[in-house]
Formats: structure tokens, C-alpha cells, sequence
């Protein structure tokens, strides 16, 4: 029968931590300041070293202009390879393109907060395919709209935690109103 090898932590040299690889002398928060330090300590004593590298970097073509010049090259090729990629993947490229939209409007209004496109493949998952109005529960598989809980007029982020998922019909009903006043329009709620 095999026996299984036992670690025996060790000690940092430097701060006197406990360590559990058996290899490294210095624990993580060690080892990254004697990077910083040793990085440091050559950059001053190397400065010629330091402007040719960065005259040669600046020397070439960055890599955003590079893809931008081959873009325009091959825009036929480009526009290919999107349609195929949109056919091959609606759900993503759906998802992608609203919370673009939601992301630059958002930034129109000052607000700072993103959501990601998985961000709302995951709220559609968790609202099961289901409009978030309590009483239209229709598929979203039909199409949807990404909608502001409390509304960005009125003072709503942009977080996920603001974002829900409703069905065309639910969500220009709703239009920019308090999620109690809406609620309570169609019955589920009972403003007092």
C-alpha cells in the first residue's frame, strides 16, 4: 500500500509566517514586495535599458490599430465571420448587444455601474425563461426587454440587483414607473 506524503509547513524567512509549500522560502505577501524591491533596485540602476525598450515599444503599431487596419482590410471576411458567429450563438449575441445598449445609456445618465451579458443569460436562467411580472409569466423565449426595477429617472442603478427581465408588453406598460405604483396596477400589490 502506497503511503501518502505528509507537508510539513515551513516558516517564511522573511516575516516568520507558517507556509505550506514545501519549495519557497517566502510566503506570497514576501515574495511579491521582494519582486517590487528587486524591480525597483534594476530600474534604477538601468535607465538606457528602460527608454530603448520603450522607444521600441512605441516604434511599433499598437495592436487596437493593427486590428482596426486588418478590420478594414478584410471587412467582408469580418461581416462573415459575425453573421456566422450571431446564427451559431442568437442567445449571446442577444444578451451582449442589450447590455451595450443599458451600459451606454446608463453612462448618459451618469451612472458608473455595468451589467454584463452574463450577467442577463444568468437573471434569465433564474427567472426560468419567465417574464418577472407575477401575473403575465410569458416565455421569454419570445423575446424580452431588459428593464429597470426602479427606474434610472427616478434614481435606479444600473447593478444587476436593478435589472429584471419582461416580456414587450410588460415592460412598455411599466414604461418609468415605481415598481409599487406598476405592482399594484395590475393586482398584486395593495398601496395603502
Amino acid at each position: 500500500m502506497k503511503q501518502e506524503k505528509t507537508i510539513t509547513p515551513r516558516m517564511c524567512v522573511r516575516c516568520g509566517l507558517v507556509q505550506i509549500s514545501i519549495r519557497a522560502l517566502y510566503c506570497t505577501p514576501c515574495n511579491r514586495q521582494k519582486q517590487k524591491e528587486w524591480t525597483k533596485a534594476w530600474s534604477q540602476k538601468n535607465p538606457a535599458k528602460i527608454r530603448e525598450y520603450k522607444r521600441k515599444q512605441n516604434s511599433f503599431p499598437s495592436s487596437i490599430q493593427a486590428k482596426a487596419r486588418w478590420r478594414q482590410k478584410n471587412r467582408d471576411l469580418e461581416n462573415e465571420r459575425t453573421r456566422q458567429r450571431r446564427k451559431a450563438h442568437p442567445e449571446k449575441t442577444s444578451a451582449l448587444s442589450r447590455s451595450h445598449y443599458h451600459n451606454r445609456k446608463s453612462r448618459g445618465a451618469g451612472l458608473q455601474h455595468r451589467h454584463s451579458a452574463r450577467d442577463i443569460l444568468n437573471l434569465k436562467r433564474v427567472q426560468r425563461d419567465k417574464c418577472a411580472n407575477p401575473v403575465c409569466q410569458s416565455r421569454l423565449s419570445d423575446g424580452y426587454h431588459v428593464d429597470h426595477i426602479v427606474p434610472v429617472s427616478k434614481g435606479g442603478s444600473n447593478l444587476i440587483g436593478n435589472i429584471q427581465l419582461l416580456c414587450p408588453t410588460c415592460n412598455l406598460t411599466k414604461s418609468n414607473k415605481d415598481p409599487e405604483v406598476w405592482f399594484a396596477e395590475n393586482g398584486v400589490l395593495a398601496l395603502y
